[in-house]
């Protein structure tokens, strides 16, 4: 096998998610997430945090995970160099809000884009409200075959593996942040999303954020609390989808890939999920965490 090649990688750019009822979903993101909607008069339901084209896109269907977007800084390159490998087969795709776009899949059936070309459509700035979020996180995926994964997006794609807990989960990063996406040893019946994070830059939003789901009546589910492979505080609550969200702050950086060794975490010490106690609810974790290591 030749080197993992350097498709130049920059960012989780944006997740998109399928949902009976759009409109409904991103209305609640806007109140509870802070996110603002793009301007898309055709297509999907686009919403954004920050100058970029948008973090979250939001498409009519069964609920589900649609599809992962990186940003690449050039995506002709990205192009050649996968053909170069010659084990992925891109096709163009549209895609609002970039100038140009690549589609495929992973072999558990993820759809994958990259994008380049950013076309900023708002003025948003994280600043003017206290509770928007600095950026999408990551973005953490149900998955059968994490040894696999791992292959697949180290070998093709040139990501790095930061870090396991057990068998039962991987972070992977694509730039200095601890992960960008993360596998979770989960059934599913087709792609499907564990949960989708978003970053505040200081601990004081972060509980900015609790005060506003409290005053929403919005339950968090999980948190507050710490992870310890990625250091970052967290909390989860769902979406009116269901859909589970993370809001994190402090997330470890990794800027000594040479020097950096992966850790396996184990999955049957509490502190491994959260270094300040509490486990989450059995929902979840379901088919992983302590009680499926014991």
């Amino acid at each position: 096998m030749s080197p993992s090649p350097d498709l130049g990688l920059l960012r989780l750019a944006h997740v998109a998610l399928s949902s009976p009822e759009p409109v409904r979903l991103a209305s609640w993101y806007e109140q509870n997430v802070g996110l603002v909607r793009v301007d898309s008069p055709d297509g999907p339901v686009r919403l954004t945090t920050d100058a970029h084209p948008h973090c979250l896109e939001l498409h009519e269907g069964e609920s589900g995970l649609h599809h992962v977007a990186f940003e690449v800084s050039d995506l002709t390159v990205a192009r050649d160099r996968l053909a170069e490998r010659g084990t992925i087969d891109p096709e163009p795709v549209g895609a609002p809000g970039w100038t140009e776009a690549l589609r495929f899949s992973d072999h558990e059936g993820n759809e994958i884009r990259l994008v380049a070309g950013g076309r900023p459509t708002t003025t948003v700035h994280p600043g003017s409200r206290t509770f928007r979020p600095r950026k999408i996180g990551h973005v953490g995926v149900k998955a059968s075959d994490l040894h696999g994964l791992v292959a697949f997006y180290t070998n093709e794609l040139g990501f790095r593996l930061s870090d396991w807990i057990g068998e039962q989960v991987v972070f992977l990063r694509c730039n200095p942040d601890h992960h960008a996406i993360v596998f979770v040893a989960q059934p599913r019946e087709r792609p499907d999303v564990h949960h989708v994070a978003y970053e505040v830059p200081s601990f004081e939003g972060f509980a900015d954020q609790a005060d506003i789901l409290a005053g929403n009546g919005v339950s968090v589910g999980w948190g507050p609390g710490r992870h310890a492979p990625s250091r970052n505080y967290f909390m989860y609550f769902d979406d009116v989808d269901g859909n589970r969200i993370e809001w994190m702050a402090g997330v470890r950086l990794i800027y000594d890939e040479a020097g950096h060794v992966p850790q396996v975490f184990d999955p049957a010490v509490p502190t491994s999920w959260n270094v300040w106690g509490p486990l989450p609810p059995p929902e979840f974790l379901t088919g992983i965490g302590p009680a499926a290591a014991a």
